[in-house]
């Protein structure tokens, strides 16, 4: 069986911390809460970062 966290735990926090706090904490997988995803999305940060901060992730 595979554990993810959801995003919901971590509500007052952003998706980068949610992607960081699931690989910290040894979860296989991450919820991603969608209000959290459009305001990343809305505040225009640059897919590059977001990338090296998956990569670092996995």
């Amino acid at each position: 069986m595979r554990f993810a966290l959801h995003g919901m735990c971590s509500l007052h926090s952003n998706i980068i911390s949610d992607i960081r706090l699931a690989h910290d904490t040894g979860y296989q997988g991450l919820e991603i809460h969608t209000e959290k995803l459009w305001r990343y999305i809305k505040a225009a940060y640059r897919q590059s970062s977001s990338n090296s901060v998956l990569i670092n992730s996995i």
